[in-house]
């Protein structure tokens, strides 16, 4: 649902929806080279990394951390 609400918003063919993301690059310039599972890339002038701390870790080629399992229950 929460990236269906992001995509919404964005400029039509700002973005490749559907594709993952299997890197992230050191800023040049100003901009952040994203690479994609289908082997291209794309540039963009802000990244937002909001995954579990593992697939973050890889992504920005850090050590890696452990994950927790966390619940939530609403009454």
């Amino acid at each position: 649902a929460i990236p269906a609400q992001i995509a919404a918003d964005l400029v039509p063919g700002s973005a490749p929806l559907g594709r993952a993301v299997v890197g992230l690059d050191r800023e040049v310039d100003g901009a952040h080279p994203v690479r994609l599972d289908d082997g291209s890339a794309i540039t963009a002038s802000t990244v937002v990394v909001a995954t579990e701390g593992p697939v973050a870790a890889r992504l920005l080629d850090l050590a890696p951390v452990p994950s927790r399992p966390v619940s939530c229950v609403y009454f």
